[in-house]
């Protein structure tokens, strides 16, 4: 009986450690009420000022420059024609509206060898916010994308570790629209969407860092 109790402490006790060593790295999807919700989160060699100024200026290059995305935040994630991916999506413009706040974008969605679908209108209020106990929260809420999307919402933020690094995590909740609900099936999901949020995670974590190790040698 001793044995045993002792096992299942040490098992119990390598979970916990597991666990320790993995939730700075995780991404999971969910799927309820007809919509996939993902968390992905990754820790940063960064301070929290660095990894909020990274955030700061995603959200401002999109609304000002958002073809420079393509360089950093958006790089290899299956957009602007790169091929080899079950879906494609082409930015091709975008424009804020400063009065309402709503950008109205355009965008094109390629199924390879399945559907090509032009000029489809994607309306989103994106914005950045600083809650009272000082956090920056930027966010992405679609408002209507046409038959692409029926629902979207997003988020982005950065909690500081005991370490002293950074957890840089994103909630993204997507509800699709007729058209891509019969070819985003839930087995499709991690190789269409999932990985996307990972990629881009990963793309502003670098880029945190090296701002970071920028400050550090100057």
């Amino acid at each position: 009986m001793k044995k045993l109790t002792l096992s299942i402490v040490f098992i119990f006790c390598s979970y916990i450690s597991l666990l320790a060593v993995t939730d700075s790295q995780y991404i999971k999807t969910t799927f309820t009420d007809g919509g996939f919700v993902t968390v992905c989160q990754k820790e940063v060699n960064s301070t929290g000022t660095e990894t909020n100024t990274v955030i700061n200026r995603m959200i401002n290059e999109f609304h000002t420059k958002p073809m420079r995305l393509f360089d950093w935040a958006l790089k290899d994630i299956g957009l602007q024609g790169q091929q080899n991916n079950e879906m494609i999506i082409i930015f091709k413009s975008s424009r804020l509206d400063k009065t309402t706040g709503i950008t109205h974008g355009l965008v094109d969605v390629i199924i390879p060898n399945l559907q090509d679908i032009r000029d489809i209108e994607v309306n989103a209020i994106v914005k950045n916010e600083i809650q009272p106990n000082g956090q920056l929260i930027g966010s992405v809420d679609v408002l209507n994308s046409d038959f692409l999307i029926k629902k979207a919402y997003a988020t982005i933020t950065s909690i500081p570790l005991k370490n002293g690094n950074q957890l840089l995590k994103t909630e993204t909740h997507i509800q699709f629209g007729w058209l891509l609900k019969f070819f985003i099936t839930q087995n499709r999901y991690k190789n269409i969407v999932e990985w996307r949020i990972d990629k881009f995670i990963e793309n502003m974590q670098k880029e945190a860092e090296k701002s970071t190790y920028s400050q550090t040698i100057y």
